[in-house]
């Protein structure tokens, strides 16, 4: 996850190829393929977090301490940041082949 976050110019679209989903488009700065990441849904606890806006993907590492909680991917409109969240809380896992 950090090399495709910081190997990629990233733009936010509302709207995909016509899709109607919202979403961060990774340019690489290498090749300049794209990979599309969705502002998906996430769930904490009962309540579901509003689509559209911002998308959360957990990636395979887990906290150095805790293995309940892991890092993961947040996107929104402005920026890309990692945090670390419990497993449970259902984000997004998106497979990227290399």
């Amino acid at each position: 996850m950090k090399e495709l976050k910081n190997g990629c110019n990233w733009t936010w679209t509302n709207d995909y190829n016509g899709t109607n989903v919202a979403g961060m488009i990774g340019t690489s700065k290498t090749n300049g393929r794209t990979i599309f990441l969705p502002a998906a849904e996430s769930r904490d606890d009962e309540i579901h977090t509003t689509k559209f806006h911002f998308g959360k993907y957990l990636t395979a590492s887990l906290h150095p301490k805790q293995s309940l909680v892991t890092s993961y991917l947040d996107i929104t409109k402005d920026e890309i940041i990692f945090g670390f969240d419990y497993r449970c809380y259902g984000k997004t896992v998106r497979a990227v082949v290399k």
